[in-house]
């Protein structure tokens, strides 16, 4: 199980998110600023491994942050919509602890390259 409160480091300081609700494969956290009008959340979600013949499986580990903000609608009118961001990670039972660190990384490199990130998701450039 996650600590009850996990400390995210965030560029400007440390953001603290705190156990809202927790199911048998799912752990969700507030932000400071969440509201039942307006979300401000990260879950934490599992899916153990399902053996295949002499497969042994994946294990499938997924973040998801969800917040909700005002945006106008066709006809002008204000809204509240999401803003949603999955990681997901499917990795084969028995796969080494070097070469999952190894992924991460390179993931965390993509999402704090200085330009990439808004080109992909906000431009839609691929």
């Amino acid at each position: 199980m996650l600590d009850a409160t996990i400390t995210l480091p965030v560029v400007g300081g440390d953001v603290d998110v705190d156990r809202y609700s927790e199911e048998k494969d799912k752990s969700t956290y507030l932000f400071d600023g969440a509201t039942w009008a307006k979300r401000k959340e990260i879950s934490f979600l599992r899916s153990v491994p399902k053996a295949s013949g002499a497969y042994p499986g994946n294990a499938r580990g997924t973040v998801k942050i969800t917040w909700d903000t005002e945006v106008q609608d066709k006809l002008g009118n204000t809204i509240v919509a999401p803003i949603i961001a999955t990681v997901q990670y499917s990795i084969p039972v028995g796969t080494a602890d070097a070469d999952i660190t190894a992924h991460i990384k390179h993931v965390a490199a993509v999402l704090n390259h200085v330009s990439l990130p808004a080109a992909v998701f906000k431009s839609l450039q691929i």
